[in-house]
């Protein structure tokens, strides 16, 4: 077959544009030590390098829950490791006051401890970590506990004659906290006992009513109904009988909400333990509150009912701990595996997508003398002028 000049020089004119490509290529993969920069370099590489980046992205996710997840469970167990502490000297104050040899004053001076350890419990238990407060459960937008609101269970007077066991109830509307007095006036039973109400102290008293077996409790010539309910088992109630219902800072807001993040595609971790967990179940401030109320009356027979109340509190407490510690200690091995497979995906990435830097430069050395070459062979037949457009 003939060959014209016209088909040569559309030969030569396509092999330096061939080898300008190669040379552009070789350039860009130089400059960006990557060998896939688009799905045509590599379908099949492209596709497996997606796969791969999009494991790793979910990976790091992982990774910064269970970071995440770190930094709440340290909080609590730093938390619960401060109540451990403040059991510690709630204990001391009870076994001091619970012999003998104690006297009012001394009893005084203990409920005033036991009232500063109950406000440090209660700013321990409203510890906020970033936006979360780490014990309300679900309910992390508000502190665990209230200022007010927290119907305590009435304590009888260390001589009343009545036996039967007394339980509050209801919820509180108040505004501030405050205590009640209840005085029986009129000896009987449920239904012929009369009683009234003192919200000062038993400066001023409310006039006599009726006893029922569940009684609302407010002062109803100076004060209102605030939702206070008193209940009593059957028995005989003797003038004189009294009862003392406190409502107290520490009413629980949050919830018994587990919060989970994602450690992995397949498993969950724990971030908290709740309120309703750590402090309710096991009646810590009802405890507390009781043991400064049995200081207050000097009633040494509720001074040793709360001490063996706080032993087991403090068994409680350390086992609440333990689990804090468990869950850290599975963070830490979730994340160390976590770790080592995102290494390894991103090792597989850098072998797909990488270059090997000396092979592409000796490439690059070749491909430009290849170019080269094309340039001169072309230049033999048309003017330096195009040649040098070229």
């Amino acid at each position: 077959m003939r060959i014209t000049g016209n088909m040569a020089l559309s030969s030569l004119y396509g092999q330096v544009s061939k080898n300008m490509e190669s040379y552009r290529r070789i350039q860009e993969q130089v400059s960006t030590e990557k060998q896939l920069l688009r799905p045509s370099d590599n379908p099949g590489g492209m596709a497996s390098l997606n796969n791969l980046n999009t494991t790793k992205s979910a990976n790091e996710k992982y990774m910064q829950n269970m970071d995440e997840a770190d930094t709440y469970l340290k909080a609590t167990d730093s938390a619960l490791s401060q109540i451990n502490d403040i059991l510690a000297e709630a204990r001391t104050v009870a076994e001091l006051n619970a012999t003998g040899s104690s006297n009012n004053d001394v009893n005084d001076i203990g409920a005033q401890e036991i009232q500063q350890l109950i406000d440090r419990s209660l700013n321990i238990a409203n510890t906020r970590v970033r936006d979360r407060y780490i014990f309300s459960g679900y309910n992390t937008d508000k502190p665990a506990y209230s200022e007010s609101g927290k119907i305590l269970e009435p304590m009888a007077a260390a001589g009343n004659l009545y036996t039967g066991k007394t339980f509050s109830s209801g919820e509180f509307t108040g505004k501030e906290n405050k205590s009640y007095l209840v005085r029986i006036v009129t000896a009987g039973q449920t239904g012929g006992a009369e009683y009234k109400v003192s919200e000062d102290g038993g400066k001023t008293w409310g006039s006599n009513r009726i006893l029922t077996f569940e009684t609302a409790i407010f002062d109803d010539a100076h004060g209102k109904d605030e939702g206070v309910k008193l209940r009593f088992e059957t028995g005989t109630f003797a003038v004189g009988d009294q009862f003392q219902i406190d409502v107290v800072s520490g009413k629980y807001q949050g919830d018994d909400g587990i919060i989970e993040f994602n450690g992995s595609k397949h498993a969950q971790i724990q971030t908290n333990l709740s309120g309703q967990e750590v402090f309710e179940n096991n009646n810590y401030f009802d405890i507390m509150y009781r043991l400064k109320r049995a200081l207050e009356n000097h009633n040494q027979n509720e001074i040793g009912e709360s001490l063996e109340q706080l032993k087991t509190l403090q068994s409680d407490f350390k086992q609440e701990t333990a689990k804090a510690g468990v869950r850290l200690n599975q963070i830490e091995v979730a994340r160390s595996n976590m770790k080592a497979v995102t290494e390894r995906v991103s090792n597989n990435i850098a072998d797909i997508e990488n270059v090997d830097v000396y092979k592409v430069l000796s490439e690059m050395t070749m491909f430009e003398s290849a170019l080269n070459s094309s340039v001169k062979a072309l230049s033999k037949v048309l003017p330096n002028s195009l040649i040098n457009l070229i």
